[in-house]
């Protein structure tokens, strides 16, 4: 590694650091569960893990007539950290599976997803590395982020198993690992890595990773990330929680897997953001500001360009992490106040806050179908 490189790890891993009391002290500020009239909105079912370390499990709510309710808990068989991740992707539904990591016992577990939504736990397998804190599914693989080891390793959904890939093991030179994505095509996973300000992509062939291509970010501290319909990858930049510094970047992956800014820096004007979803219509980017206790929303344009419409286009409560749209609702875990909260999107993309329901402190990962 080269001394400007080392020098700017260094100050990154600083920003991180700053970024983590930031988030820590917004989680700690607490807040009360809220509820609005029932509007007309869609059913849904929303998932979350407890990441215990006694024990974690998956949190089944349900949404309906605006109204969300914890309806079951069902146990992953393994273990999680007690404390946040500091990731996106820790819980993924994919059509009738859902897959959550256990960062704590060093695993993913997958359920089958019946009618109702209800879960049953199908099977348990190692990640292939050390603390797993996010996951991507296309087809039959399984993209895993070890954050313990900083590696990305695959698993193959073989009926109702889960089993490695032999020989799909990549280490990262970069550090601070926060999510990883597989492009629209599978043939790509995307990883942000936050310490180092790197974005990160690797080659998928039959399961197998390839040798992985660096870019560097054109914001600090890349967070979150979301792909869309013309698979542009829409990241957040921390920016080390510095105050009101928050910026969101938009980019295209090059055949190279190189990726090239579309959108460089497009400043939040908020603390900390750190997670983002697309709109299902492709057209909006909303991203939680934990250190501001808001959620920004950016238009995307058909090139993937990024423009801010709304600074705060809503406050779900105290420490907004993780995310999840749905064609009509927002789902956001809120770290601080405990909770997840439900929006109700507009047809212009705007939010309107609907309820909120109490969740267990350490909650992780959001998905909802």
């Amino acid at each position: 590694m080269s001394s400007t490189h080392s020098h700017r790890s260094v100050a990154l891993a600083a920003g991180v650091a700053t970024l983590s009391a930031v988030v820590a002290a917004s989680i700690g500020l607490g807040g009360a569960a809220s509820a609005a009239p029932a509007l007309d909105l869609r059913p849904h079912t929303v998932y979350t893990s407890t990441n215990s370390a006694t024990g974690n499990q998956v949190l089944e709510l349900r949404s309906r007539g605006g109204r969300l309710t914890q309806v079951a808990a069902v146990s992953t068989g393994g273990k999680g950290t007690g404390g946040g991740l500091g990731s996106q992707g820790a819980v993924v539904l994919d059509g009738d599976r859902l897959f959550t990591v256990d960062a704590g016992s060093n695993d993913v577990a997958v359920f089958a997803v019946r009618g109702d939504g209800d879960l049953r736990l199908l099977d348990r397998a190692p990640s292939g590395g050390l603390t797993p804190v996010s996951l991507s599914v296309h087809g039959d693989i399984v993209a895993v982020l070890n954050a313990g080891d900083e590696s990305v390793t695959t698993l193959r959904v073989h009926g109702s198993n889960l089993e490695p890939v032999a020989g799909s093991h990549q280490v990262l030179a970069g550090a601070g690992g926060a999510e990883v994505s597989f492009d629209r095509s599978g043939r790509r996973v995307v990883v942000t890595e936050k310490a180092t300000s790197d974005l990160v992509v690797l080659p998928v062939r039959h399961g197998v990773l390839g040798s992985p291509v660096v870019s560097p970010s054109e914001g600090v501290t890349p967070f979150g990330f979301a792909i869309d319909r013309h698979d542009h990858v829409i990241v957040t930049n921390a920016n080390g929680g510095a105050a009101g510094a928050s910026s969101v970047s938009s980019y295209s992956i090059g055949h190279d897997g190189a990726l090239h800014a579309v959108s460089a820096a497009v400043p939040t004007t908020q603390t900390a953001a750190c997670w983002l979803a697309v709109s299902t219509d492709g057209r909006f980017a909303y991203d939680t500001n934990a250190g501001s206790g808001t959620i920004s929303r950016y238009a995307i344009g058909h090139d993937g360009s990024i423009t801010l419409v709304d600074a705060v286009a809503a406050s779900p409560g105290a420490g907004p992490v993780d995310l999840v749209a749905t064609p009509d609702s927002l789902f956001t875990l809120n770290g601080g106040s405990h909770t997840i909260s439900l929006h109700a999107i507009a047809a212009d993309g705007s939010l309107a806050a609907v309820t909120a329901v109490a969740v267990p402190v350490g909650a992780t990962g959001l998905a909802a179908g």
